[in-house]
């Protein structure tokens, strides 16, 4: 798989693309080391019949980590200008976890950029409200401070780069527990050691970079798929039921025998799902009249 960067106003965006076919473009999750590697058991099989970018965010996988303030903002930014300058047409989209958002909103701000959706594992985080915002938001941009100042930079960094840390994440995204390969977390512990990475993953810990859900997704008209694997803890179920039934049309397909990974645990399965979900003629497709409109826009 051909591996590209796109200069974007903020550094370079590491890409992955493959296949031909309709764009597809897909939006790993977000915790340490997380890239586009994520999608490493489904790229393949997408390929066949698509034209597949797989995106490192910015201040992960390979892209640039430039010092600055990440905030949830600027990941939709981010897919806009590069659906708009490196795919030049309507895409699909897969997204796996809190990056559910970060397409949601730009499909609903921008639905010439976008056609389906297909959202795994998603999940939606907003603190309460408790009337009082701009402490609230103070003391979040102080712990983010604090914990990419010396000394604490180099306890924070073995925390989010440790590799028990990052296997235990794993086991708690993993039903099968013995398709955690050693490999897989040494390699997270590598991204997450990268120079410049612990800005993006203090403003993770920090919550700034968790946009809320529920708002974008009552206001998609996309054709919408949502994948979970059944193993997953009841609440991640309900809540997971809930956004579900938010976006029109949609639909919820669980996959027995996985937890959140369900795209690298039942690869397969999630593949197959995907594959039939982009297969099906859309109702008023109007993507050839779209790609005109974005390519001479």
């Amino acid at each position: 798989m051909a591996s590209n960067y796109y200069e974007w106003r903020y550094g370079g965006i590491h890409y992955r693309r493959s296949g031909m076919g309709d764009p597809l473009v897909l939006v790993h999750d977000l915790y340490g080391g997380a890239s586009s590697e994520e999608f490493d058991r489904n790229i393949r099989s997408l390929s066949r019949d698509h034209r597949v970018y797989a995106i490192d965010l910015l201040g992960f996988g390979e892209s640039d980590a430039p010092r600055m303030r990440y905030r949830a903002a600027l990941y939709p930014l981010l897919l806009k200008d590069f659906i708009e300058d490196v795919i030049h047409a309507p895409a699909h989209a897969v997204a796996t976890g809190a990056s559910g958002a970060y397409v949601a909103t730009v499909a609903a701000e921008r639905p010439d950029l976008l056609r389906k959706l297909v959202f795994i594992s998603p999940y939606d985080w907003a603190r309460q409200d408790t009337g009082h915002a701009w402490p609230s938001k103070i003391l979040w941009e102080v712990f983010r401070l604090l914990l990419i100042s010396f000394p604490f930079q180099f306890v924070f960094q073995d925390v989010m780069a440790g590799e028990w840390e990052l296997d235990e994440m794993l086991r708690r995204a993993f039903h099968d527990k013995k398709q955690i390969d050693p490999a897989m977390v040494d390699r997270l512990s590598e991204l997450a050691r990268k120079p410049g990475v612990l800005r993006a993953y203090a403003s993770l810990e920090a919550g700034l970079l968790f946009k809320p859900f529920k708002g974008a997704l009552t206001r998609l008209t996309n054709p919408t798929l949502f994948i979970c694997g059944r193993e997953v803890k009841s609440d991640f179920a309900k809540g997971l039921e809930q956004l579900a039934q938010l976006a029109r049309g949609s639909r919820l397909e669980w996959v027995n025998g996985a937890g959140t990974w369900v795209h690298h645990e039942k690869a397969f399965k999630t593949n197959r799902l995907m594959e039939n979900f982009f297969e099906e003629i859309e109702i008023g497709d109007n993507s050839d009249a779209l790609h005109q409109e974005l390519t001479h826009a």
